[in-house]
């Protein structure tokens, strides 16, 4: 293809960009496409045309070889563009559109606006303006709707007292700076309708309170929602997040959510920091989180970001001890299955893990409320998702491959983790020069980590195992950390979890399935791994869970917890009572207290370390603890 020129357009071409459609329906399984018009009385050969949102790279989405016939509404979309190359993707927020000919002309261009579910860009008839207009009323492959609107309605602004937090009944009033403009609003945590009450006169507040509000105005597009959540009640220690939504629809997911139902609908999400200032506000999608955790009463939830709520990311600082802002999605969970019990393990052991190889997630405790009502304390949760392995090691989504337990594909395909697998049973990994080339795939350090973390607090969940990669292998095979609930389970400081990890046919997790662990079995045959695992152990032992270390940071997590237990106890009845979780914790602390000399006396037995050698390998450890520290 010819490079571009900077000519003005060809106004001989009569192929025009007619509509454009970049965000649907969330989860529709529908994509975005450009619809092109053939206004010319002769037929248009398409082969080696493009399109671009990308003015340095026209050739980013090359149109199908094929005859635009006169008058022809053409519609191009994931299925017509060629495989090879870049999916077809418009930014919800608006761009700009370039079409150019075989020879490289520019031939069309088209602005378009911010676009909304439901919500099309384009022209009306043989209107060669650059700028877009809009229609509610898409009609791909056919002419534009002859009704259009020219923007959207100047989103509303809510006036009363800033902050989450009140203590005194006020007056709100609400305005628009459209000329003109209807306010429509709801106080339930729905989005107001044209059918909603009208705002005249301002409202008043004086207990739990959501406002949600739109302005409408004629040959406009409605504005967004806007949202605010007031409450009347003591203070939180914790940051506050509060969703508002459709009743009926919150009632589906936390009240009927479970791990075989998991409906999804948009909500408006605030978030304040502990002081109730405002820190952050978005649209998303809400759904259920889990599997045994969703049979108790208080429901885990995922936000997910995505286009079709408003934008598909969140840029935001919620994990001060982590360089990533920016999220796709994010879970609040609800302390799974320690829920009733110490109702911290997950959110404790994933931070004591923060820094090791191995991928565990940043969390800290919130509370929420649902459309203005209590709905008790969470973890605020980085979800292990696509934006997760984008924001920490680069990867595309597209590249992805991400498999649960035995060989249930989340992302991509199952089929080379299961050869990795067979792999693993079948290689003489004995052998350095064979595990060198296993080696190549699988992250053999990380899996070191991971099963430090897990066999060093006796996590004997085999449910929760994952492994994930890249396609092209710049990320090898490494398991992820989540789910460490039956970490010390019963407070017992001697669980002792080693053959569960190692075992040739695999193991029984609680339903009395089998989650096969060939990968770590396969690892054990080398020797020089083993050693390798060992003297890793022994160094995170007097690091990274050095007692001391565990200690601080378990007191920590429980100062932060306790002055919300109450009003948790109090709103879902788990724990069962504020006595019960302070002798949960009180006991886990103990057993914390205890573990290190237990565990490091079961890794000594399993794999037959001799006394004097293992003493000069913590003797190497603690040596190489001194020299860093006097360096510093």
């Amino acid at each position: 293809m010819a490079k571009p020129t900077t000519a003005p357009l060809q106004p001989a071409v009569s192929l025009l960009i007619s509509e454009v459609c970049s965000v649907d329906q969330a989860k529709s399984g529908e994509g975005d496409w450009i619809e092109l018009w053939n206004s010319g009385p002769e037929p248009v050969d398409l082969t080696d045309w493009h399109l671009t949102d990308d003015g340095g790279f026209p050739e980013k989405w090359p149109l199908p070889s094929v005859i635009c016939r006169p008058g022809q509404y053409l519609v191009i979309d994931d299925s017509t563009i060629k495989p090879e190359m870049s999916r077809l993707g418009i930014s919800s927020d608006g761009e700009t559109l370039r079409l150019f000919d075989a020879q490289g002309h520019l031939v069309d261009v088209l602005v378009i606006g911010r676009l909304r579910p439901g919500v099309t860009a384009g022209r009306i008839e043989v209107d060669r303006t650059r700028v877009a207009m809009f229609f509610a009323d898409p009609t791909p492959g056919k002419p534009n709707s002859s009704a259009y609107a020219t923007g959207y309605t100047s989103t509303p602004t809510i006036s009363g007292p800033t902050g989450l937090y009140q203590t005194e009944s006020f007056w709100l009033m609400i305005s628009s700076a459209t000329p003109g403009a209807r306010i429509h609003y709801t106080l339930d945590g729905s989005v107001p309708t044209e059918k909603s009450a009208i705002y005249t006169t301002p409202i008043r507040i004086e207990k739990n309170t959501v406002v949600s509000t739109v302005a409408m105005a004629d040959g406009l597009l409605d504005s967004d929602c806007r949202t605010a959540t007031f409450l009347f009640v003591k203070p939180h220690t914790v940051p506050v997040v509060c969703l508002a939504g459709n009743p009926a629809h919150m009632r589906d997911v936390f009240e009927k959510g479970s791990r075989y139902y998991k409906p999804e609908y948009g909500v408006s999400v605030e978030y304040f920091e502990p002081d109730g200032q405002p820190g952050v506000a978005f649209r998303a999608g809400v759904t259920p989180k889990g599997r045994a955790s969703l049979d108790y009463p208080q429901k885990s939830v995922t936000l997910k970001l995505r286009g079709a709520y408003g934008d598909p990311e969140v840029d935001y600082p919620f994990f001060p001890d982590s360089t990533v802002t920016i999220f796709s999605a994010i879970t609040l969970r609800n302390g799974g299955q320690d829920l009733p019990d110490a109702r911290l393990r997950n959110s404790f052991f994933q931070k004591l893990s923060n820094g090791l190889r191995v991928d565990s997630i940043h969390t800290r405790p919130v509370v929420l409320y649902v459309n203005g009502r209590y709905w008790g304390l969470f973890d605020l949760d980085e979800e292990q998702e696509a934006g997760y392995f984008e924001a920490y090691y680069d990867a595309d989504e597209e590249s992805i491959e991400l498999i649960d337990r035995n060989d249930t594909a989340v992302m991509g395909s199952s089929k080379e983790y299961l050869k990795i697998r067979r792999d693993a049973k079948s290689w003489n990994l004995s052998d350095d020069a064979v595990f060198a080339r296993f080696a190549d795939r699988v992250d053999i350090d990380a899996c070191i980590d991971y099963l430090v973390a897990n066999i060093y607090f006796g996590n004997g969940d085999m449910l929760n195992q994952r492994f994930w990669r890249t396609t092209d292998y710049a990320i090898r095979w490494r398991p992820l950390l989540f789910d460490l609930d039956w970490s010390m389970r019963f407070n017992d400081a001697n669980r002792n979890k080693f053959s569960l990890y190692f075992s040739p046919d695999g193991s029984l997790a609680g339903n009395e399935s089998i989650t096969y662990v060939d990968i770590f079995y396969g690892l054990k045959k080398n020797k020089m791994w083993r050693d390798r695992l060992v003297d890793r152990f022994i160094e995170i032992a007097y690091n990274d869970y050095d007692t001391e270390r565990v200690l601080r940071l378990f007191d920590e997590t429980v100062r932060q917890l306790e002055p919300e237990m109450d009003r948790q106890i109090a709103r879902w009845g788990m724990p069962s009572s504020k006595t019960h979780w302070q002798r949960e914790t009180i006991a886990l602390r103990s057993a914390l207290s205890r573990r290190r000399d237990i565990v490091l006396s079961q890794l000594k037995r399993y794999f037959g370390i001799s006394n004097s050698d293992f003493n000069a390998r913590v003797a190497a450890v603690k040596s190489q603890a001194e020299q860093k520290a006097n360096q510093k």
